[in-house]
This record gives structure tokens, C-alpha cells and sequence, in this order.
């Protein structure tokens, strides 16, 4: 099992934004609603993808003279300010310097996908000194599908020129399993406080505690694979 890419998550895998999301979600939603359309298909609950394809849904149905990077640009700019916000009282996870640290010594590239903006995700890097930590970053801003869609991590790996069999993605949530299972690589979850129920129904490949946990796994792909070298 080789391993020449890691791709990791940032809220909740990397770092903690406080992000505060329902008050994003009533913002948008209110701005929608200017923009004429039906309030009450969303939901509070709606992540961004989710709210793209319900917009999608009302232009087509509805026929309304309006354009999908239209609403983008409305609802974007409204994202990013809650996320700045986050990143400015963010922590920093447990392990994370220490991984990418041993991703760099074993001569692994190292990537970031993430549904967050790309002003946002350059501040956290800032913020927690880990702007030369990555080889490539794949924000929200550079993909027309969000995660749970593959797209982000698929642009990454053809940016570092790794192919799917040799990369793995490293997340928390359910989204990051499907974003994953989209783009057809290895998925480790990072379970810190997923129930042993929402374990079973992401069903990652693999599911650790922590970061460290993240390494001695990936320690073991290395051996397996320098073992089935030498035979």
C-alpha cells in the first residue's frame, strides 16, 4: 500500500473554528430570500453544497433569470465572514505540527481539501504557522462541487500529479468519508467525537482517535509496503 500523498481536512481535523453555524445559515438564507427565492426550502441544517443544489433547483424550476456563480458571489463573501471570525479565536488540534512534520521527513506531499474559503484557510495558516506546511490547498473558491463530491480532492492530487491508488485523505466528519469514497481513495477518519454509531454509518476505511493514532497508521502502510518490495 503506497503512500506518496496525504490530503488532510481543516475544521475539526487540523484546527477548531468556532464557527457559528446556524447564524451563517439564517444570513444566507435572509439573502435569498431578497433574491426571490423560496425561504422555505432551506434549512438551518444545510451545508453549503446542500444550498447550492436546492438554488440550482429553484433557477431551473422556477426559471428565474439568475446565474449559479451569481449567488456564489452573494452568499460566499457571507461564509467568509463568519469564518474569519472563527479563525481569529481557533486552536490548533493535538498532533497536527507533529504529522506533518513526519509527512515531511518521510517525503510525503501533503495537501489540504477543505469546504472552507480560501481567505479564511490562509488566515488559519497564518494564525497557527503552517503556511509552508502544504504543497497544494484546495479551498471551496477553486471547485464548483463542495465536499461530500470528490472534485476538491481530485484537483489536488492532479496538482501534485499523485494518482488516487497512492493518496489518502485524512477528515472528521461524514462529508470528508463521502468526498473521499467520491474521488475513489483511502479514507482515514480522525474520531475524536464521532459516536461508535456515526462511525458505523460513515464506514471509513480506517478510524483513529487522534493524530498520533493518524501516524502509526501510516507508519504501518509504509512497512507493509517497503516488506512487499523486498520480496
Amino acid at each position: 500500500m503506497k503512500v506518496r500523498a496525504v490530503l488532510f481536512d481543516l475544521d475539526g481535523t487540523l484546527v477548531y473554528l468556532k464557527f457559528k453555524y446556524a447564524e451563517s445559515r439564517i444570513a444566507i438564507i435572509e439573502i435569498l430570500k431578497r433574491l426571490g427565492f423560496d425561504a422555505s426550502k432551506f434549512s438551518l441544517r444545510d451545508n453549503a453544497q446542500t444550498i447550492l443544489e436546492k438554488v440550482e433547483e429553484q433557477i431551473r424550476e422556477r426559471s428565474m433569470n439568475v446565474k449559479l456563480f451569481e449567488i456564489k458571489n452573494r452568499i460566499w463573501p457571507i461564509i467568509d465572514d463568519f469564518e474569519i471570525e472563527a479563525v481569529r479565536i481557533s486552536e490548533l488540534a493535538e498532533g497536527t505540527k507533529t504529522i506533518l512534520s513526519f509527512l515531511s521527513e518521510e517525503d510525503i506531499k501533503v495537501g489540504m481539501v477543505t469546504n472552507s474559503g480560501r481567505r479564511a484557510t490562509q488566515l488559519a495558516l497564518a494564525k497557527h504557522d503552517l503556511e509552508h506546511a502544504f504543497d497544494v490547498i484546495a479551498t471551496r473558491d477553486e471547485v464548483d462541487k463542495l465536499k461530500p463530491y470528490g472534485e476538491g480532492i481530485g484537483l489536488a492530487l492532479r496538482i501534485l500529479d499523485v494518482p488516487t491508488t497512492d493518496a489518502i485523505y485524512v477528515g472528521d466528519s461524514p462529508n470528508d468519508v463521502l468526498a473521499a469514497k467520491d474521488a475513489g481513495v483511502r479514507f482515514i477518519m480522525v474520531s475524536r467525537f464521532r459516536s461508535a454509531e456515526e462511525l458505523k454509518q460513515a464506514s471509513p476505511d480506517y478510524a483513529v482517535n487522534s493524530l498520533s493514532e493518524t501516524i502509526e497508521l501510516i507508519k504501518q502502510f509504509i512497512k507493509a509496503k517497503k516488506h512487499d518490495d523486498e520480496e
